[in-house]
């Protein structure tokens, strides 16, 4: 079977004991690298002394991790979601700067708000993203596309999104939850796929081989 690239630290112990003690049980699987992410906001000064302790780079982080609040990624930015989200991403691109963490993956609510159309969610991410990326050129944004039957970010809605802003610091990430439905999203996002994220138990092979060198993967474990 061919090794894990990464693995991402949804975990017991991280669910338990908070994401250093989580990168610390996640040792004995001998990692390249670690995609992080965990359900609470985190302490950043612990996270980066796990992470230095390791010797092993983080590829990714996933979400608001060192915010200070959540909030809806998909509300608009005069709501109070919207502005908890912005508040925690914010915090955390300060966050991958010190964990010298290329991407920062932006999860996107597994359901479509109501009244929203496609061509609405492809244009309120667009606004979304445009100050953060402008503001943050040396760091990468991912929208969290998923193989999820029914979820909103269909490979097209992505595509949308990319073109549309046409920055060079955003792209996708993608969240493979099933075997063999990657095939879509790699034809449909080329060049702006920047990582996938693989559910556990699934077989490696088919998707390293399509990532090749270019694209990082990780072992992504079950929910926190």
């Amino acid at each position: 079977m061919t090794p894990s690239y990464a693995v991402t630290t949804r975990s017991p112990v991280t669910r338990a004991l908070g994401l250093a003690a989580g990168i610390v049980g996640l040792e004995e699987l001998q990692p390249r690298a670690f995609v992080l992410e965990a359900l609470e906001v985190q302490p950043l000064r612990d996270v980066a002394a796990a992470v230095q302790a390791s010797g092993r780079p983080v590829v990714a982080v996933v979400g608001g991790l060192f915010g200070g609040g959540d909030g809806d990624p998909m509300a608009p930015l005069d709501a109070e979601d919207g502005r908890s989200a912005l508040a925690g991403l914010l915090a955390t691109v300060r966050g991958c700067a010190r964990l010298n963490c290329p991407r920062l993956v932006l999860p996107v609510s597994p359901s479509m708000p109501e009244g929203l159309s496609e061509e609405g969610l492809a244009d309120r991410l667009c606004r979304r993203l445009h100050g953060l990326a402008t503001a943050h050129p040396g760091l990468r944004f991912l929208l969290l596309a998923s193989t999820e039957e029914g979820h909103p970010l269909r490979p097209e809605v992505v595509r949308w999104v990319l073109d549309d802003l046409g920055l060079k610091n955003i792209g996708a990430a993608l969240n493979q939850l099933s075997q063999g439905s990657h095939e879509e999203y790699f034809a449909t996002l080329g060049d702006g796929l920047d990582l996938v994220l693989l559910a556990a138990g699934l077989d490696p092979d088919p998707v390293a081989r399509a990532c090749g060198e270019r694209v990082p993967w990780a072992i992504r474990g079950p929910a926190t």
